[in-house]
């Protein structure tokens, strides 16, 4: 990429190498008439294609249906100042029914399908809803709102005292009765619902600029490149920023075409990819880590991908190196976003040689950065870790009736403080390395820690609770929570996970509960969440190897005996075990080296290149021997070797200071039936007489 300007100004800004944009100044335009600005240059290319259902439009085609269905909507009393509930999954008439709501000049706020009705219920009535449109399955969770309802497709639900429609109807309007909406660029078009930089969820009010100039930034690349129209899979959720504005709108104002999915199944991605050749990709992680894992990519037609392209939370380049393998024939990258941006600040660019695995690309063209310190509040220069804040046409407009919570993200400059810790490196590339916000992001979804927190103090039994992220190699992040209970009860964790799963959307749900005493809380009452989350990464690390002996590591008994050549002073051993129904006399010795049973062996003493023998005994037999001895060592002084001579373990304090100088016995007498049968129980103490050291300590002595 051919550098544009200063990537760092002295001022602290940050600025795009990518050449600028001329974005549209008129103050009338609306996004769904840029939407259709060039339909009439290419009526009969494919808009959008429907995997599920097989239904496909041409921009000739969505362009009247969405003039139509808004004027259904009109007809209905749904114009400016109107909000309108979107609830339902990705479909071919999910996009046209969003369009067809903005077209008529209404604000359209979509919803999570998997959402509960009570947390559907609380965004209807915050945004102030006064239609659903939604999908026949959902109906269970929509009755309650008691709204007038639209249907998408067909539904054998009959009309009741509220008013049902079907959005076929809405369609069957005449295309020559819509008249455009009086709207202008600033006015608010969507209203997606994010629990933002604070915690609580909050209606993000995008205007129609906001949609116009990220569609045009998004887009960009494509332009600066000169590439003819792509097609674009989607199963990323329309109701997410993501999927909505950086893939459908962005691609469709192109002239791109848009493959949708109802969810994401991996053979049937890769079919659809094959079958409408399919050139860029836009995905989140736990899609990257399947395809890197995927061992049947082969099998499909897969030359047509161009690009891979990876948002909604940070991804490693481990796994990115392996989709590069995977595809070598496209570009692979990450780009970074947020609600309130309108789904884009950085983005890859595919000519770009030293873009890094890890990155999440460079500034988008008319984009601003800065990076300010966590303490001192003041501006960073490149390579230094601060908060990082983005400046731009596609910056949301605030927060829906929460004046208090704009002013806490957005500054007077108009600066997005999106609570994330970062830094740009000397080419601009930035990096996201951490969080200020207390956010969850579970595979891309937002978890807010104070939601669940209400849930669970709203059980009666419950005193008090603390939410926090906890890592997952293929979610990102999923809740565990931190419970206090009344002494009086018994709660397990499976009852507290059913409750809160009972009132939450299934990627809400927590997925560990652990009881405590107490929270822990600042002087004001602040649930210190950092130190919880401080101390389960250190028990995770604790768990893949702190600071331990190396026997204390060992859980498998042939580990054990390997860690028994890595002490600082090898000692020769012998170890009484059970195996195979009879007992064993078993020495270490040089490789190879079998047991004697029988005989005494004079053994060499061990030195750490020598390998270890497999020793298939238990803490507690090493235990047992060891008491053993001790009574020996304190009931018969006379059989003790001469001071210095004998060699004791230093790992008494593991319970395993039996590893002494020992031999075997001349033969160990036989074992009846019953003490054959004994023999199955390998943590039975073992019976016969007691064990006394004899020889001078260099060899070993085992009496039984």
């Amino acid at each position: 990429m051919a550098f544009s300007c200063e990537l760092y100004s002295p001022d602290g800004v940050y600025r795009s190498p990518r050449p600028p944009l001329a974005f549209p100044s008129e103050p009338s335009l609306s996004m769904i008439t840029f939407l259709f600005h060039k339909a009439a240059l290419h009526p009969n290319r494919l808009a959008i294609a429907d995997v599920d259902s097989n239904e496909t439009l041409t921009f000739s085609q969505l362009r009247s249906a969405v003039h139509s269905a808004a004027a259904g909507f009109r007809r209905l009393g749904i114009g400016k100042g109107s909000v309108v509930l979107l609830f339902a999954p990705n479909a071919i008439h999910f996009a046209v029914s969003f369009f067809a709501i903005v077209a008529a000049g209404a604000v359209v706020t979509t919803v999570n399908p998997v959402y509960t009705a009570a947390e559907l219920s609380k965004q209807a009535r915050d945004s102030g809803a006064k239609l659903v449109v939604t999908v026949s399955h959902l109906w269970h969770k929509v009755k309650s709102l008691r709204l007038p309802t639209i249907f998408l497709g067909s539904a054998d639900i009959s009309a009741t005292a509220l008013a049902v429609r079907f959005f076929s109807e809405l369609l069957s309007v005449p295309e020559t009765e819509y008249v455009p909406a009086d709207v202008r660029q600033s006015d608010v078009a969507a209203l997606l619902y994010s629990s933002g930089t604070t915690g609580a969820s909050k209606g993000v009010m995008l205007t129609h600029r906001n949609f116009i100039c990220t569609s045009l930034m998004v887009s960009g690349d494509q332009e600066l490149l000169g590439e003819p129209a792509n097609s674009f899979l989607c199963f990323l959720p329309l109701f997410h920023v993501y999927g909505m504005s950086v893939l459908a709108y962005s691609q469709l104002q192109r002239g791109n075409s848009v493959v949708l999915m109802g969810r994401f199944e991996m053979e049937t991605a890769l079919r659809s990819i094959e079958k409408y050749r399919v050139t860029h990709l836009c995905v989140v992680p736990p899609v990257m880590i399947a395809l890197a894992k995927h061992k049947n990519l082969g099998s499909y037609d897969l030359s047509s991908l161009t690009l891979i392209n990876s948002g909604a939370a940070p991804l490693g380049k481990d796994v990115m190196n392996q989709v590069a393998k995977n595809f070598p024939k496209a570009w692979v990258f990450q780009g970074y976003g947020l609600t309130e941006s309108t789904g884009a600040i950085t983005l890859g660019y595919p000519q770009e040689k030293d873009q890094k695995y890890g990155s999440a690309g460079f500034l988008l063209a008319g984009v601003e950065g800065r990076v300010i310190g966590l303490e001192t509040q003041e501006p960073l220069p490149p390579s230094q870790v601060g908060e990082l804040c983005f400046r731009g046409p596609n910056i949301m407009k605030g927060y829906f009736n929460n004046p208090e919570a704009t002013k806490l993200t957005l500054d007077g400059e108009g600066w997005l403080h999106t609570g994330d810790v970062g830094y740009f490196d000397e080419k601009g590339q930035l990096f996201v390395i951490d969080r200020i916000k207390e956010l969850i992001k579970y595979k891309g979804f937002q978890v807010a820690p104070a939601e669940l927190e209400a849930v669970l103090l709203s059980h009666p039994d419950i005193l008090d609770a603390a939410v926090i992220p906890f890592p997952d190699e293929e979610a990102g992040e999923v809740p565990i929570a931190y419970v206090v209970h009344s002494s009086s009860c018994s709660l397990t964790e499976a009852e507290v996970q059913k409750f809160v799963a009972n009132q939450v959307a299934p990627f809400k749900r927590l997925r560990r509960v652990t009881f405590v005493n107490s929270v822990p809380k600042s002087a004001s009452g602040k649930i210190l969440r950092r130190e919880l989350i401080e101390k389960v990464r250190k028990n995770k690390n604790k768990k893949k190897g702190g600071k331990k002996t190396p026997l204390a590591r060992c859980r498998r008994p042939a580990k054990k005996a390997a860690a028994l050549f890595k002490m600082k002073e090898p000692q020769p051993y012998a170890l009484f075990h059970r195996r195979s129904r009879r007992r064993r006399w078993i020495a270490g010795a040089a490789e190879g080296r079998k047991p004697a049973p029988t005989a005494a062996v004079d053994l060499p003493s061990p030195t750490p290149e020598m390998e270890p023998m497999p020793l298939p005994c238990t803490r507690s037999e090493l235990r047992s021997i060891f008491r053993r001895l001790q009574r020996r060592e304190k009931n018969s002084p006379s059989t003790l070797p001469p001071s210095g001579q004998g060699s004791r373990c230093p790992l008494q304090d593991e319970g395993t200071a039996a590893l002494c100088s020992l031999s075997p016995p001349e033969s160990p007498p036989p074992l009846d039936r019953r003490s054959r049968r004994r023999k199955k129980t390998r943590t039975r103490r073992c019976r016969g007489s007691p064990l006394s050291y004899t020889g001078d300590g260099a060899d070993a002595a085992a009496v039984h």
